[in-house]
């Protein structure tokens, strides 16, 4: 019985201080984005464990996603590294895979801290500009480190939950449960919502495979 507790116990505080980690980046990274007139939206990590993980369960992540807009890129960039911040390599000079861009992400070695950059989500077909006009649109406050920032309405946090798992598929254990969890916690209008914006972005076929 003590060994079975205190199993429990590393799992539930084992990511906690990664996590915070995590968060402070986030905090810093938003608000010099913000400064330079980059607005952006927090995606997936806390967001989702705010959101549908209230039970207790840990929902642990290890980098920050943002949703920007495409134009931004370059000036998020330089933003970045000025924080320290190293741009990852691309995918291999293959057109195909270029076709599936959606992130670029970038890593800061004094603390492994890593910032994704979303244009878009995969499995849209919808323009980077529709995109970020549609999902930036209705947002949520999120408090994250004490800083307030903007995260997905319900529809669109939704549909990212059904995308993310057609993206990964089940090889990976973190995006099936978060939908098992959307799935079971979040009311029908939700879904409706997600998916009448799966159709205005043409995200149709990984919404469904999702």
């Amino acid at each position: 019985m003590a060994n079975e507790a205190l199993t429990q116990f590393v799992r539930l505080t084992a990511g906690a201080p990664r996590q915070r980690v995590v968060d402070t980046a986030s905090v810093e990274a938003v608000v010099e984005l913000e400064k330079a007139g980059i607005p952006v939206v927090l995606l997936k990590g806390p967001v989702i464990a705010q959101w549908l993980y209230a039970d207790g369960e840990p929902r642990w992540y290890n980098d920050c996603d943002l949703l920007l807009r495409e134009s931004d890129l370059d000036a998020a960039g330089s933003v970045l590294t000025h924080l320290g911040y190293t741009r990852r390599a691309s995918a291999p000079d293959d057109p195909a895979l270029r076709a599936d861009e959606h992130s670029v992400m970038w890593i800061r070695a004094q603390d492994e801290v890593g910032v994704e950059l979303h244009w878009t989500l995969v499995g849209l077909e919808a323009t980077s500009a529709s995109a970020w006009e549609a999902l930036s649109a209705g947002t949520r406050p999120i408090n994250v480190g004490g800083l307030e920032m903007r995260s997905l309405s319900d529809p669109g946090r939704a549909l990212h939950l059904a995308l993310h798992l057609a993206q990964h598929g089940r090889g990976i254990e973190q995006p099936a449960e978060d939908l098992r969890r959307g799935v079971r916690q979040l009311d029908f209008e939700v879904w409706t919502g997600a998916r009448q914006l799966s159709a205005r972005l043409g995200g149709d076929s990984a919404f469904a495979a999702g």
